[in-house]
């Protein structure tokens, strides 16, 4: 008798243990879907601009979208390091992740105006703010910490 409720307590442990303890990501979802969202209005500002201003503008207002969730993003690909890879990325992420990869896709493609426009002073500022941005989601540790 002891046997059986050792095996079925085993069993049981296995079968609730691992849904128990798995993550869930709650904290992880809302600073994912603001980045999501910034990114999308990025893209849809690029893909309308036709002027150099008019990519500036898409990249500085991306640029401040970024400073708003560079440091929530950083913490949270810390804590779930299997967010840096696709292969690892949790499924209940994956529609947000998949989303990611669309618009990602979509950027590729309307990046090369940046590039085309990168002569410009106004695009060239724009954009070298986005990369001091961007750096904050993968810079040093301390760096927010002293700042």
């Amino acid at each position: 008798m002891r046997r059986k409720i050792f095996v079925l307590l085993i069993a049981l442990s296995f079968v609730f243990g691992s849904t128990m303890f798995a993550k869930d990501y709650k904290d992880a979802e809302p600073v994912l879907k603001e980045m999501l969202f910034s990114l999308e209005k990025f893209v849809g500002g690029l893909e309308k601009a036709e002027t150099s201003p008019a990519i500036a503008a898409a990249l500085t207002e991306y640029t401040k979208a970024i400073n708003g969730f560079a440091l929530r993003l950083k913490k949270i690909m810390k804590k779930y390091p299997e967010l840096r890879d696709e292969k690892t990325h949790p499924e209940t992420l994956k529609p947000l992740t998949l989303k990611m990869e669309e618009i990602t896709k979509k950027l590729f493609k309307v990046f090369s105006k940046i590039t085309a426009n990168v002569s410009d002073p106004e695009v060239k500022a724009a954009l070298d703010e986005m990369n001091k941005a961007s750096a904050k989601m993968h810079g040093d540790e301390n760096e927010e910490e002293t700042k």
